[in-house]
């Protein structure tokens, strides 16, 4: 058997290898001292390490509590500092904040209150050697908005923009004063953004430098250029609008201040354009300039002529057009021509209401009925009589048409020609303005009557007067009591009206459709005047003056019957009382002796 001898030993090789054990043991005598030392310097700095600051402030052996007030009184401070951003003399300004920005309360008690009590005994050693032979300075963490600062920064370029000048001309009388375009600027939000992070990290209050960038106008020099040339154009000399022989006359520097300068178009490339202005030319179309040319239709009517009824043509009228006249101007107003800066001016036909085939059609051809009442003469109220009559003289009343006196007259005034008349009051007879024109109702109303066309309302005197027909009579009064009748005949009615100084009458043309016959009843249920006594302490003793006499009154039935041409027939009954009219005397009082 072979043995084999073990290696040499090589000369490298240790021949002592020291035990480990030892060397851990050491190693964990280390730890184990800072492990205890650190548990002596926390038993003997249970707050805050000393010589901490945070932001600047002292917080060193403060408790948890007071390091928290502290904590939230920084981050109420830092909240509520401004920033401030400037531009050409404009401002804007917000808290941190508004801007996005809030310090994280929580994480920045705990970054202080950890430093010395680290899981790492060799870092929370360093913490406290560092407070026993230095300072720990802290800073708050912060909490931003990203969003909010974004939104911050949008918000404040717009504000703060300064909008580009775009280019314009304006008149100066006839002058044309041109304004070439200018840039505006505008703060960018990349460097708002970038300063207000700044601003955060510092406390107190900031304004911002601001970066700005440009803002390019969207109109050309070279558009003001042809803005020039069109307002020379416009104002190149005087417009003249005419028709018949009335003209209106705009002189240039009239021309230049209807005009104003806008963009046209929204597109990256608007044109600047003049443009005339309406409310400016309304300015200049004034009621007295407009009247000179308007001219109002002619309704064609029935006219009396020796020859009988005749027709007289309807005919258009005239009305000024605004709108057609702002065309005219702005079209004539681009033409330098002299001779093209004149038209006739612009307007709209106006129909008459009744044409000359609708009057004919009316076929007013016969008198078909006419009245005359009497009076005494020289008396105001004739006057006021006389004044009706003119106003309703040729009155046309179409088929189916109701006409009212009042609805056609209206008040009777002093600017209408009426003056004071008798009138009865209560039953007495006073004076008053308009008064006596009962009588033209009456004399309306009979003509109506024996006309056969329908009374649609009226309203007999309430005491008998001699003068007028018994039962077939009508007092007026506006606007209380009126006289209405209605055209019930298929031809037109023309109201003929005529006059003495002791009469009227009122003739009714149109053509015979019905035959009127009327009787008149007995007077019946008479009554007798009450006597009414006024006191006139100017009469003498025993002496006694009769004001009205009084009168009876009584009932009465007016009977009217009509025959068609078709052979139908109507009969009417018209019934009235007449009260007994008072009479009035005056006498001396007892107490006057």
């Amino acid at each position: 058997m072979q043995t084999v001898a073990p290696p040499p030993e090589s000369e490298q090789t240790s021949k002592f290898r020291p035990p480990l054990k030892p060397t851990a043991l050491a190693l964990g005598g280390l730890v184990l001292v800072l492990v205890v030392g650190l548990l002596a310097l926390r038993s003997i700095r249970p707050g805050v390490l000393p010589n901490t600051t945070l932001a600047g402030v002292d917080v060193g052996g403060m408790d948890q509590a007071e390091l928290r007030a502290v904590v939230t009184d920084l981050a109420d401070d830092r909240a509520g500092d401004m920033i401030v951003v400037e531009l050409d003399g404009r401002q804007r300004s917000a808290t941190n904040a508004t801007v996005g920005y809030a310090v994280d309360t929580d994480a920045t008690v705990a970054a202080v209150w950890g430093r010395g009590r680290s899981a790492n005994p060799f870092r929370a050693l360093s913490d406290h050697t560092r407070a026993t032979v230095g300072s720990i300075a802290v800073d708050v963490v912060d909490d931003i908005d990203d969003q909010a600062i974004d939104r911050w920064a949008t918000s404040v370029a717009e504000a703060l923009s300064v909008p580009p000048q775009e280019g314009t001309i304006r008149f100066v009388g006839t002058q044309v004063r041109r304004r070439d375009p200018e840039p505006g600027r505008r703060p960018t939000s990349a460097a708002l953004e970038r300063g207000a992070r700044v601003a955060f990290a510092q406390p107190g209050p900031d304004t911002l430098d601001v970066e700005t960038e440009a803002i390019g106008p969207l109109t050309s020099s070279e558009d003001v250029d042809e803005l020039v040339r069109s307002a020379r154009t416009l104002v190149s000399g005087p417009i003249e609008l005419y028709r018949r022989d009335e003209t209106l006359t705009l002189d240039p520097e009239t021309i230049a201040r209807l005009y104003r300068v806008v963009q046209a178009g929204d597109g990256p490339d608007p044109t600047l354009r003049l443009t005339i202005v309406p409310a400016r030319v309304d300015a200049v179309l004034t009621d007295d300039v407009v009247s000179r040319f308007d001219v109002a239709p002619r309704d064609a009517t029935v006219v009396l002529t020796s020859g009988g009824p005749q027709v007289r043509n309807s005919r258009k009228g005239f009305r000024v057009n605004p709108d057609k006249v702002r065309t005219q101007i702005d079209e004539l107003a681009r033409t330098r021509a002299a001779d093209d800066r004149t038209a006739r001016i612009g307007g709209d036909a106006v129909a008459p209401d009744r044409t000359t085939k609708q009057a004919r059609q009316l076929r007013i051809t016969q008198r078909v009925s006419s009245f005359t009442t009497e009076h005494a003469c020289c008396q105001g109220r004739v006057n006021n009589i006389h004044r009706f009559a003119d106003i309703m003289d040729g009155v046309l009343i179409e088929p189916d048409e109701t006409f009212s006196l009042n609805g056609h007259v209206g008040p009777r005034t002093a600017a209408k020609g009426f003056v004071a008349g008798g009138a009865i009051q209560r039953g007495e007879y006073v004076e008053e303005l308009g008064g006596g024109v009962s009588q033209f109702a009456t004399t309306f109303f009979n003509a109506a009557y024996f006309g056969g066309y329908e009374i649609l309302e009226h309203k007999p005197h309430s005491y008998y007067i001699s003068r007028y027909p018994v039962g077939r009579e009508s007092t007026i009064n506006y606007p209380t009591v009126d006289v209405k009748i209605r055209n019930n005949s298929p031809y037109g009615l023309l109201v003929d009206t005529s006059y003495t100084g002791t009469s009227i009458t009122v003739t009714f043309w149109g053509r015979k459709w019905v035959e009127v016959d009327s009787t008149t009843g007995t007077p019946r249920n008479y009554t007798s005047p009450q006597t009414e006594v006024r006191k006139n302490p100017d009469l003498g003793k025993g002496e006694q003056r009769v004001i009205q006499a009084g009168k009876q009154g009584f009932d009465i039935v007016v009977t009217r019957r009509l025959r068609y041409e078709n052979g139908e027939t109507r009969t009417e009954e018209y019934f009235t009382r007449y009260l007994a009219e008072p009479r009035i005397v005056e006498r001396r009082p007892a107490a006057a002796g």
